[in-house]
């Protein structure tokens, strides 16, 4: 004779058969949204993780909104189920001026959206090299200011070992961060980084041998610039490069 216990976890067996066990069978969404975050049809160089929109859906009793991350070349990419949804840009998010607007996205298998917005700064024309002779990064780049309003609150050159580069992912004894010149805006900004761990103090030489030691040794690395606007937490970047070290 079977217990009240016993009946009482049949019965639910019973149930999930009856049922299908549907909680474990819902199917994952298989739509994609992927787009760029763009001024004038460009792309937007941005820190990696640093930047997010959000998707929100309306008709449903929960309304809730999905993060959607903006990669650092400016692109991004998410998987959800087909349905209207509104694509908006955070206040405060982005090294660009608040936009209030939302995107209506009408989704169907897939959508590739360019979402505009007003960047403080453009950088164009990057470029590097390495000399050899004293083991120095030179960089050169273009600032064009699009919002007369705001200021250059500093200018950085980051170097990294991986292809993600940025103010939180760099060898933090080969990156710099200076003060714009006067000139920033009517003239090319020139930085360099020397990469010799005998560059360094004594009491870092031990650490910087190890990090700078590293890129030396494969005799390559990845940089760009950046540029933060004065009160704006995030910056904007020229897109990711690799340099080699030879």
């Amino acid at each position: 004779m079977k217990s009240v216990g016993q009946k009482f976890v049949l019965s639910i067996a019973l149930l999930c058969v009856l049922w299908g066990c549907t909680k474990d069978n819902y199917k994952e969404p298989q739509s994609t949204i992927t787009g760029r975050v763009v001024y004038q049809g460009q792309p937007i160089g941005v820190r990696s993780n640093g930047v997010t929109l959000e998707l929100w859906q309306h008709g449903y009793a929960l309304f809730n909104k999905v993060a959607v991350n903006v990669a650092q070349d400016g692109t991004f990419s998410v998987k959800i189920f087909d349905g209207n949804y509104l694509l908006t840009r955070l206040r405060g998010n982005g090294p660009w001026m608040d936009q209030i607007d939302s995107i209506p996205i009408n989704l169907n298998g897939t959508a590739n959206i360019d979402v505009p917005v007003t960047p403080y700064f453009t950088l164009s024309n990057d470029a590097f090299t390495f000399n050899k002779a004293d083991s120095t990064i030179s960089g050169t780049f273009n600032i064009a200011q699009v919002v007369t309003s705001k200021a250059i609150e500093n200018i950085t050159f980051h170097v990294s070992t991986t292809g993600i580069v940025d103010a939180t992912n760099q060898i933090a004894f080969a990156s710099i961060s200076v003060a714009p010149p006067a000139n920033a805006f009517t003239a090319p900004v020139t930085l360099k980084i020397d990469i010799r761990p005998r560059m360094y103090t004594a009491g870092t030489q031990a650490t910087a041998a190890l990090l700078l030691g590293d890129i030396l040794k494969k005799k390559y690395a990845y940089v760009r610039f950046g540029v933060k606007p004065i009160g704006v937490a995030e910056r904007v970047y020229t897109m990711v490069k690799r340099i080699e070290l030879q």
